[in-house]
């Protein structure tokens, strides 16, 4: 695991949540490699170097992920750790079609703005506050639906919110992401 925010508690929390979820020690298993591209692919090959056994690699977005796909090539290990990030670019997006990572994890930005001010609609259209009522109603609006499908969109859904992701971006759906980045994606 590798991370560059060194003082963030949400990268902490990404980066053990990761650990405890392959069985790994945290502390001993992340590198803070910073921000430089170069010194961030120097450490990301030097750990791999001294830790051959290496199964993982979770990366907390482009200015980590870039650079250690770069040391991944340098080293010939590409396709053989498995390998998620963060975020989105268009180097990320090769690397999920040539199968260097499995997957990213997207925000889904455009669903972060418009899902807000579609409830709000909602309550003042429906005169609701009922969130079952509320996504019932989101679900059925065909418009929403159609977005949804046209840009590869999956909000995700609990019992008392409709929330804009996690979105995951693999092989299956990288090149819809593509065709939308930079509009709605």
């Amino acid at each position: 695991m590798r991370h560059h925010y060194a003082t963030d508690p949400a990268s902490f929390g990404r980066c053990r949540g990761f650990a405890d979820a392959i069985g790994v020690d945290f502390k001993a298993s992340t590198l803070n490699a910073g921000q430089d591209p170069t010194t961030v692919q120097s450490k990301v090959s030097a750990y791999l170097r001294n830790h051959p056994d290496t199964q993982a690699v979770l990366a907390l977005g482009p200015l980590s992920t870039d650079p250690t796909i770069k040391a991944l090539k340098q080293m010939g290990v590409t396709g053989k750790l498995w390998f998620a990030t963060f975020d989105f670019d268009t180097n990320i997006a090769k690397a999920i079609q040539d199968g260097t990572i499995q997957f990213a994890i997207d925000q889904q930005p455009y669903l972060q703005g418009y899902i807000p001010v579609a409830v709000l609609a909602i309550l003042k259209k429906d005169h609701t506050t009922d969130p079952v009522k509320i996504r019932q109603a989101l679900e059925a609006n065909p418009n929403f639906q159609a977005r949804l499908s046209t840009y590869g969109f999956a909000p995700s859904y609990g019992p008392r919110n409709i929330g804009s992701g996690p979105g995951f971006i693999n092989k299956e759906n990288v090149d819809k992401v593509l065709k939308y980045a930079d509009q709605y994606r």
